[in-house]
Order: C-alpha cells, then structure tokens, then sequence
C-alpha cells in the first residue's frame, strides 16, 4: 500500500512556499501575525495543521486563499496569488471547517436531548429540516437503530456531506434538496414519526413558522413529535443582553477549550455572529419569542408542549401528536 502524507504537511509546505515568495522569515510572519514562533514552525513542518482562525490571519499576512492553503494548486495556480486578498468559499469551508463546534452553545448535549425525545413507535420515518453536514441525522440513527431518517436540506454540498457522513447507514437514510419556505415538500407518503430541526426554522417569520407548525402538525404519526431546537426572541431588552452575554460566554470557553486561545471567540464577535448583540441583525434571521412558539404548536394540534433545555437565547422544545 502507498504511503502518503497527512493534509497537514502539504498545508505547511504552502505556507512555506507562501513565505518565501514574499521574502519573509518565520519571525516576520510571527510579527505581523501575532502568534508564536513553536505554533507556526509546528505549522510550516507539518507537525500540526492550522486551526482555520490563525489560518485567516496568514492569509491576509501572506496573501493567499484560504481554498489555495488547505486545498492546494489548481491547473493555472502554482504559487499563491499576491494579488488576492483571503478568500472563504463554500467548498472551502465544506472540506476543513465546522464553525458550529464554537458557535452551537453545548453542541453535543443538545444533539442528545434532541436524540432522547424521539417517541417510540412502530413507524420508522424520521424527517430532519435543514440537516446540514449530517451530524443530528447520524446521532439520531445511531441512537435509533429502527428508524430511517431522512434528511433535507437547500444546499446540494450539505446534502453531499451528509451523505457521506451517514456511509455506515446504508438503507437507512434519504437526502432530499428542499426550501424549508416552500410547500412543495410538504406532504408525505407514510406517517411521520417526528420531524426535527437545528437552527433553522427561525430563518422564516412568524406566519411561516405557524404553517409549518400545521403542516408537520398533518404529517405526523398518533404520538409523533416535532422537535425543535433553534434561537428565539427574548420578550424584553434585558432578556436580550443576558442572551447575548451568554452566547458570547459560550463561544469563548468552547474557543480556549478547543485551541487554547480566544481567536474562535474574536472572529464570532467581529463577524457579528451573536444575533442579540447585533444592532443590525441579518433580515434572514427571525427569530420568534419561545411561548409564542409553544402556543403555535398547541394550534396545529398538538399537545405537551414543553421546553427541555435553554441556553444563550437557544432552546429545544418540542411537542407531540395525540394518540
């Protein structure tokens, strides 16, 4: 069998090269980068591969794209573009970067409280809006070995990666490209045993979310549930500043757990992710106060609304179809 490199001596091969091309020795680029001459000799060796946040700063110091670092040359391309300032494709953050082990607030424990609150039942479907890279639909399947899931999302590269996550699932899963606003998706061949979703149905606003409370509300299974985890609109300012400060709380521990340092945590913040700090959020995020939510579902029919974790102005809660 050939024997081949990790990804991380080619990354540290092209910051080599990068350098070089501009001249610059190792304690330049530590300079004007800021970061320590061990990490980024443990970089350029290959010993270590660089975390995407230093990787940004490196970037712009050395002036290459971040798909040029982590993924190599194209045809055309040999040596970094000196002329183009660093760049974040989708397909870039697709192959090396999962923003979501910084900025999901307990990430782990609520993909287990969303596993826990699957009904039993002798229908097997469970539907999964906006599933992203897969992560939720591979713990739900491991945790269910009777169900098959399906997951939908409006991003062909999500649904890719979700394929390929969910690998050791054969006959188990479907992917499906939707729009979470649409109608067209909405109806089903079989009862559903519960929908969930992750961060996602805040993107619609109020009247959309109410219709696709109902929607799902038809679509489920006597005893099935729609469980939903996802950020919600504080009722007063101050509930907004606690769910901000909180979030931000959040991000810089899991930020020095992860790295050590607080460049996950300064990225977050000055890339105005923290919707509850933001004073002029994305128009895209809506997010809904949580006991109109509650009310909404218990309008679509359903019954036992109730809330089962809440944490930096992000909750899960869920309801369930009589019967």
């Amino acid at each position: 069998m050939v024997k081949t490199n990790p990804p991380r001596v080619a990354v540290g091969g092209r910051l080599k090269q990068a350098r070089e091309v501009l001249g610059l020795s190792q304690a330049d680029v530590c300079r004007r980068a800021n970061v320590t001459a061990n990490a980024y000799n443990q970089w350029e060796k290959g010993r270590r591969l660089i975390n995407l946040f230093d990787a940004m700063t490196l970037a712009d110091v050395l002036n290459f794209t971040l798909d040029w670092l982590y993924r190599g040359a194209r045809e055309t391309q040999t040596t970094p573009d000196k002329t183009t300032a660093a760049g974040w494709s989708e397909a870039t953050s697709e192959q090396f970067v999962d923003f979501g082990d910084y900025f999901v607030p307990e990430r782990q424990a609520q993909i287990e409280t969303i596993c826990s609150l699957i009904p039993d039942s002798r229908h097997p479907h469970v539907v999964e809006l906006c599933c992203g890279e897969g992560l939720l639909s591979a713990a739900l399947l491991a945790h269910h070995p009777d169900i098959t899931v399906h997951a939908y999302d409006g991003s062909p590269i999500m649904l890719t990666k979700t394929a390929q996550r969910l690998d050791g699932f054969a006959g188990r899963y479907t992917t499906r490209e939707i729009d979470i606003a649409a109608m067209d998706w909405r109806r089903f061949p079989w009862p559903v045993r519960a929908f969930v979703s992750s961060l996602a149905i805040h993107h619609l606003d109020g009247a959309g979310k109410q219709k696709l409370f109902a929607d799902l509300a038809a679509a489920l299974a006597p005893g099935g549930a729609l469980v939903i985890a996802d950020l919600i609109e504080p009722e007063t300012q101050r509930g907004r500043e606690v769910a901000a400060r909180g979030w931000d709380q959040a991000v810089r521990a899991r930020a020095l757990e992860l790295d050590g340092n607080e460049k996950a945590y300064e990225f977050f913040r000055d890339d105005a992710w923290n919707y509850y700090s933001d004073p002029s959020p994305d128009p895209i995020d809506q997010p809904s106060a949580l006991l109109d939510q509650l009310k909404w579902l218990e309008d679509a029919g359903l019954e036992n609304a109730d809330v089962h974790w809440l944490k930096a102005g992000h909750a899960i809660f869920s309801a369930v179809k009589p019967g």
